[in-house]
């Protein structure tokens, strides 16, 4: 019998298509929505397994490290939806600092597992994997007009 604690890790390299709208009459926050599409760059399992045995005169825990590669399991494309909320701080002269924090969710189910027979419901929540972020971003704006008088 094996206590076992892994997660899945999979990599998507995310496209975004954002529009940003001002919040009101402010011009320094704005919020950002539109879609993305994402294209997997790697998904396995990582963490540990362990197993125990003992005797009247013994005891022995074995550890085992899990990195399972479950690159035939995983979609290779996912599209979403982000919302964010962004500050445009001004440091010096026309330059500004830009925080923004983000939340993605991906549309599908990325788990796609055709190959183990397995018949229980694709909407079992056992079976279901989607993709979710949510992002702190930070940014430094130059404005273009000084970059084309040089």
């Amino acid at each position: 019998m094996y206590y076992v604690n892994t997660k899945v890790q999979t990599d998507y390299a995310i496209i975004p298509a954002l529009m940003s709208f001002p919040a009101g009459k402010s011009k320094r926050l704005f919020f950002s929505t539109g879609p993305w599409l994402g294209l997997k760059l790697n998904a396995r399992t990582v963490g540990a397994a362990y197993n125990d045995y003992h005797s009247e005169t013994s005891y022995q825990e074995k550890k085992t490290v899990v990195y399972d590669d479950l690159e035939k399991y995983i979609k290779n494309y996912d599209v979403g939806w982000i919302f964010g909320c962004e500050l445009s701080i001004p440091v010096v002269k026309k330059y500004e600092a830009d925080l923004a924090l983000q939340y993605s969710l991906g549309f599908t189910n990325v788990f796609d597992n055709p190959e183990s027979g397995n018949q229980q419901s694709q909407y079992d929540p056992v079976h279901i994997i989607r993709n979710r972020t949510i992002s702190l971003v930070l940014g430094f704006r130059i404005p273009s007009t000084n970059l084309l008088k040089n």
